[in-house]
């Protein structure tokens, strides 16, 4: 009996768990359903919704291009310098390794770095180092690979510190040339004094009417005043002018010709006209003093025979007042 009803309780619990495993299995099945579902109609949803994607641009072709801009600085000492070169990217494609090479008067290149890499729209530098032997306004030619082009710079000239002996040996140079020059001077006013000795001596006879001395004044006047200002070079300069000058000078007095007698007459027509001019002046001037003196004596004479009468006027009342005196007294 008991047997019989732990076999019933058996099949019972098993009659139950199959139909909870049948249960649990259908409502699986539905909730599979109703996802698919949902899916189709989402997707369904999203593909009318959802907008047309745009097509892709297409790429950007690579060109490779650049500028050149400048190159700084503008203003360099003699000697060695350092240049920088720059360059802008004008292209689409990155450039690398832009190498410039720089021809020029008196220049030589020692190291260039170039630009490694240069982006678009990008400015970048090379830098070129080299040696400058020339002073001066300065062409640059700058090659990068076929293209050229070009820029100016200014070299200002190196300034170099003077020794000790340099100055010394410098300054007596100076004095040597001071008192060289100082001695042509000299000679050169001597000549001078010379040469317009020889013109006045040949002035009446000869005929050097041509002959002028205010260039040759001038110049020895101008190496004079540059000697004083130790303007060496410039006073050497006026020095061989005035001796060019006295050279021709002196050449034209020695060869002056001689004067025609009738153009001598004519040079001395002033001079004999002066001199009787002087001698009627002279001459003149001796009548009027004689008469002057003629009158003078006639008026002394006239002045000292009135005095003379008033003299003896005087003597005459005198000897009359003493002899009444006289008288008067011997009466009494």
């Amino acid at each position: 009996m008991a047997n019989s009803n732990i076999m019933n309780l058996s099949f019972i619990l098993f009659i139950l768990i199959l139909l909870t495993s049948i249960f649990a299995i259908g409502v699986l099945a539905y909730e599979d359903d109703d996802q698919e579902s949902n899916d189709t109609n989402t997707s369904n949803i999203s593909e009318q919704s959802a907008p047309t994607p745009a097509p892709e641009p297409e790429p950007e072709p690579e060109i490779e291009a650049f500028e050149f801009v400048n190159v700084t600085p503008k203003t360099v000492k003699q000697g060695d310098i350092l240049l920088s070169i720059n360059f802008r990217n004008t292209g689409t494609a990155k450039l690398r390794n832009l190498l410039p090479v720089v021809v020029a008067r008196g220049f030589s290149t020692y190291d260039v770095v170039p630009i490694p890499i240069l982006r678009k729209r990008d400015v970048g530098t090379a830098f070129v180092s080299g040696k400058i032997d020339e002073p001066g306004d300065l062409l640059l030619t700058i090659k990068v690979g076929e293209q050229v082009f070009y820029d100016r710079i200014t070299v200002l000239p190196a300034v170099r510190q003077e020794s000790l002996e340099e100055k010394r040996l410098k300054e007596e140079q100076k004095q040597k040339s001071v008192l060289a020059l100082s001695q042509q001077l000299q000679d050169l006013k001597t000549k001078y004094i010379e040469l317009e000795s020889q013109y006045l001596t040949k002035k009446n006879k000869y005929d050097v009417a041509g002959i002028q001395f205010e260039t040759l004044r001038d110049h020895i006047q101008n190496a004079q005043t540059k000697l004083l200002n130790e303007d060496l070079v410039q006073a050497n300069i006026s020095i061989v002018l005035a001796y060019s000058e006295y050279q021709d000078q002196h050449t034209a007095i020695a060869s002056a010709p001689k004067k025609a007698l009738l153009l001598r007459l004519k040079d001395n027509v002033l001079i004999i006209s002066g001199i009787a001019a002087g001698i009627i002046t002279l001459f003149t001037f001796y009548e009027f003093m004689k008469k002057k003196q003629e009158h003078l004596t006639q008026k002394i004479g006239e002045k000292v025979g009135e005095i003379k009468t008033e003299i003896t006027k005087k003597s005459k009342n005198s000897t009359k007042k003493l002899t009444s005196s006289k008288t008067t007294f011997k009466q009494k």
